[in-house]
This record gives C-alpha cells, sequence and structure tokens, in this order.
C-alpha cells in the first residue's frame, strides 16, 4: 500500500513504515474492496449477473485497477451495454 502522505511503497500495517501516519482507514477501505471482489464472484457463480455487475462497480469505486475493471466491463457486456462496456475496457489501458 502507498501511503498518501509521504507515498512510501510497500506499507503493510496500520502505520506508514517511513513516517508513520496511520493508514487503518485505509486498510479498511481495502478490506471492504476485497470482500466485495468476492461477494462479485459468488454472484457470479449463482448467475445473479445484477448482483455482480453491483458489486464490481462498488469495489471498481473504492480503488480503480485492473482487476476490478475487467469485472466493470464484464458486467456491462452481459449487461449487454457495449458502450458502457467499451468504456470500462479503454479506462484500464489508463493504468
Amino acid at each position: 500500500m502507498r501511503c498518501p502522505v509521504c507515498k512510501a511503497q510497500g506499507n503493510v500495517g496500520t502505520n506508514c513504515r517511513r513516517c508513520k501516519a496511520d493508514l487503518s482507514l485505509l486498510l479498511a477501505l481495502e478490506q471492504q474492496r476485497e470482500q466485495l471482489l468476492q461477494q462479485a464472484c459468488v454472484c457470479v457463480r449463482q448467475g445473479d449477473w445484477p448482483g455482480f455487475a453491483a458489486r464490481a462497480a462498488q469495489a471498481d469505486s473504492l480503488r480503480h485497477d485492473a482487476e476490478s475493471g475487467r469485472l466493470v466491463a464484464l458486467a456491462r457486456l452481459l449487461e449487454r451495454d457495449f458502450a458502457a462496456a467499451w468504456q470500462a475496457w479503454r479506462s484500464l489501458a489508463d493504468h
């Protein structure tokens, strides 16, 4: 995890390894995001496409990366919203 205060990479605890800033809120957000990604996978296994789309979008709103971006693009494809799927796919090129 990257510290928002001093930009140090590789933090794993609740405090930044360099400046000792409190990162507990970021860790909580990251845990929430991981739970949403796991729930999205469960929705896929159950065939719950609206649930999958909602959880993928929520996870992506917490932190956009390639994993959540691909899930959002897939969700848009499953919804047959091809323009939004293309836009989600193109946003991956920015990262």
